[in-house]
């Protein structure tokens, strides 16, 4: 197919041009990008009124000769394949964004093609096409397993050995908790926030000092992850790229912004390697 339309509702996003740059435009006079050259990054994919602001910090931190835009997003099992958005373009608010057939081929010749209307990368592309207006990009979903330690390995080795300066944006949220989601183990009080928010922070922390097994033990054993493999993936490049630990940048929650009595919620983090 040759074009990606765009699938997640408005609510997700603006998809009127106009009404998606004032948003940005409000971001830009509140938020500073990183100040360090960020080889990857992981972050948040709810729709931009939750987690925006933090998708929007990490992808304007992004160094600006970026050629290549390793997208990965989630929301697998294990055991499944892996997924690549197989697109030539991408249709978002700010016209569309191309392919990167060559390592599509290079990287992806065993994944299966994604033709579903998920977040996790959809959320992401306007930011990269209103910052990065000639970028061609990768996107893909990964399985919470090693061997997407072992792609994000494989796709830093592919740009070194084509001189392509490339990033990889792992993107999945952190725990969703509450009877909508099926994860009450810690009850109802405002106890289990504090609960949940620490297990969370374990997996930002093993991400960080590049722990991938714990990383992935973690998760197993507390659902702290949607999309684990992209995080996974992120992690796997920076350490290939000789990157020896990331850096929490921001942690918080659903509550933050909309305070909700029936204790359902969603966690969100960003982390830069560096």
């Amino acid at each position: 197919m040759d074009i990606r339309k765009m699938m997640l509702p408005e609510g997700w996003y603006p998809h009127n041009p106009h009404h998606a740059e004032l948003q940005i435009d409000n971001w830009k006079r509140n938020i500073q990008p990183l100040n360090k050259k960020i080889v990857s990054g992981i972050g948040p994919h709810a729709g931009w009124f939750f987690s925006g602001k933090q998708a929007f910090q990490l992808v304007s931190s992004i160094p600006k000769e970026t050629q290549l835009l390793i997208i990965a997003g989630g929301h697998l099992n294990r055991g499944l394949k892996n997924r690549i958005l197989n697109f030539a373009n991408f249709e978002t608010p700010f016209g569309s964004l191309k392919l990167d057939k060559e390592a599509s081929n290079a990287l992806c010749s065993d994944f299966t093609s994604d033709y579903d209307s998920d977040n996790t990368v959809e959320i992401y592309l306007p930011l990269i096409k209103y910052i990065f207006p000639h970028i061609k990009i990768l996107p893909v979903r990964l399985t919470p397993e090693t061997s997407a330690v072992q792609w994000g390995v494989a796709c830093q080795n592919y740009c070194r050995n084509h001189n392509i300066s490339a990033f990889f944006l792992g993107s999945t949220d952190l725990s969703h908790y509450g009877n909508r989601f099926g994860y009450t183990e810690f009850g109802d009080d405002l106890q289990s926030r504090r609960i949940v928010k620490s297990y969370d922070q374990q997996f930002l922390d093993s991400l960080c000092v590049m722990n991938t097994d714990l990383s992935l033990e973690i998760v197993e054993s507390h659902h702290t992850a949607c999309s684990a493999g992209a995080a996974l993936g992120a992690c796997g490049f920076a350490q290939s790229a000789g990157i020896e630990g990331g850096e929490i940048i921001e942690q918080r929650y659903s509550y933050d912004l909309i305070p909700d009595d029936s204790n359902e919620f969603v966690g969100y983090g960003t982390v830069a390697y560096s």
